[in-house]
């Protein structure tokens, strides 16, 4: 960008601006996109190629105005929110490189303090959906991956647009938000369910990320509820899997054990029980055998944290069945 006049991205008809103006920077007004629709996907993919310092620069400004243009005023998507999740997809994946990640507190602070689009959550759910069921279809798999990856910041958006709409209107909605959330995880198992070489990336890449995704997700469901949807996922990954696809099973349930889920006793008692089931059929096919160590022995110390509780003489018994296997098999 320069000292000037800022930077113009051109498509012939369109123009995306970002003016120097106080230090702060402006996106050309909504209204001026959605009365000239023709060619706007072209432009905003420019938006992923500006430079990432001065998009982080002007961060708030560029966010309001790609949101402003997700949805229409009443929440329903337009033809181009697909164009503009993918430039918020590209911003959120910015904050993965670390010459970028000191503005994740910034971004943070956005969400919490600035961000005010209470409608957007749906589309976004959908966005992430659509992804997901396109992914064993398609041979574009790296605008899937990147948005696995960004799956944290793209649901911390989500609950809390979910979580402002619920203010402004008393909770309306409640019943359909998770009739939205149970369809995407079911096209998430869906996909982990599958055995092609092309999306194995993208099902890895998926499992490496669940535990951002349902951090945020227990801010609007209950412990319980988020551990349902992450057990249904462990157990569409098939235990014969790959290597890559096995160990990113394990690692995500790694995760799961040392999450604020085990601080809840159901949601504690519902992965537990899946993860030792998964854990003692991989120790007798002699699958991963030191990654399911690492796993049984997180699991052990949660069994001294919550010795009391209802479900650990369950746990201890498939604990000690594992132990018991993988010293056979030693």
């Amino acid at each position: 960008m320069d000292d000037e006049g800022g930077t113009t991205l051109r498509d012939g008809s369109h123009e995306l601006c970002v003016y120097k103006c106080d230090e702060r920077g402006r996106l050309n007004a909504p209204s001026e996109w959605r009365s000239a629709p023709d060619g706007i996907g072209d432009t905003l993919s420019r938006v992923t190629r500006v430079d990432g310092a001065e998009t982080v620069k002007f961060l708030q400004d560029v966010l309001d105005a790609l949101f402003a243009m997700f949805s229409t005023d009443d929440g329903n998507s337009t033809q181009h929110s697909g164009h503009v999740f993918q430039a918020l997809v590209s911003i959120f994946s910015l904050l993965e490189d670390t010459k970028f990640e000191h503005f994740k507190p910034v971004m943070d602070a956005y969400i919490t303090g600035h961000f005010a689009a209470a409608l957007v959550y749906k589309g976004l759910i959908s966005c992430v959906k659509h992804l997901s069921d396109l992914c064993p279809q398609t041979e574009k798999q790296e605008p899937i991956m990147r948005c696995f990856r960004s799956l944290e910041y793209i649901f911390k958006f989500i609950i809390q647009s979910r979580l402002l709409f619920a203010r402004a209107t008393g909770g309306q909605n409640e019943d359909s938000f998770r009739i939205d959330v149970d369809s995407l995880f079911e096209s998430f198992a869906h996909l982990l369910n599958m055995h092609l070489d092309n999306i194995e990336v993208a099902q890895v890449t998926l499992l490496e990320h669940l535990q951002g995704a349902c951090d945020q997700l227990i801010l609007v469901l209950s412990p319980g509820e988020v551990s349902n949807h992450l057990s249904n996922l462990f157990n569409a990954t098939p235990v014969e899997s790959t290597k890559e696809l096995t160990r990113a099973k394990l690692s995500a349930m790694k995760n799961a054990i040392n999450s604020s889920l085990f601080d809840d006793d159901e949601g504690r008692e519902i992965l537990l029980e899946t993860i030792c089931t998964h854990l003692r059929q991989h120790v007798e096919g002699r699958l991963e055998l030191r990654l399911c160590g690492d796993v049984l022995s997180d699991i052990i110390i949660i069994i001294h944290k919550h010795v009391k509780s209802r479900s650990m003489h369950r746990v201890r018994w498939f604990v000690f069945a594992c132990l018991s296997q993988a010293s056979f098999l030693s």
